[in-house]
This record gives C-alpha cells, structure tokens and sequence, in this order.
C-alpha cells in the first residue's frame, strides 16, 4: 500500500485494535478487487465511451474518471485506450513532464 494511504488508514483506524485494522485492510482488499473486475471495468469503459461521444454530438467538454485505486484507474484507461485508440495522445514526455510537477 502507498505510504500516505497507510498512515491515512492507521488514522482513519486509531483506536482500533491490530486484529480489526488488518481485517478492515482485508475487506477493503476484496471490495476493490470485486469492484475492479476486468468485465465491470470493461463494461463501465464502454458506457462511459458511449455516453461521451453522444454528448459531444452536442457540446464541447471534457470528463473526468475517479476509481477507488490506482489499479482500477489504470485498468479503466486502459479500457479507454482499448476502445479508442487514437484517443490515447498523451506523449511519454508529457507524462514525465507531469511526474515532475508533482
């Protein structure tokens, strides 16, 4: 787990004993990856594709996708890319050009 999220977890969790943290730790396990099933994920992408390329029949827009882990998000632009290919412009420069800004 990311070290922030760990520490967040633990603070989320104070007063918890050990036993129940790692047992809280274990059903949020399950929950994401029941939530980010390749067919959910899937499915979810092609909705999503649909509803935006209908929408921009009619306006101009962007969009913004938020999942409950890293993992999910990149399964799901990946599912993107998948989709739409000629989509997915973003240059590995870019994306090093991002990692330093953060």
């Amino acid at each position: 787990m990311d070290p922030k999220v760990d520490s967040e977890f633990v603070e989320n969790t104070e007063g918890e004993d050990e036993d129940r943290q790692q047992k809280l730790k274990t059903k949020w396990a399950a929950l994401e990856a029941l939530v980010g099933s390749e067919k959910r994920l899937r499915l979810i992408a092609e909705g999503l594709v649909q509803h935006f390329e209908r929408r921009l029949e009619g306006m101009d827009g962007k969009a913004m996708v938020v999942c409950m882990s890293r993992r999910n998000c990149v399964n799901v632009d990946n599912e993107f890319i998948r989709l739409r290919p000629d989509g997915a412009s973003v240059s590995d420069d870019h994306i090093e050009a991002e990692k330093k800004h953060w």
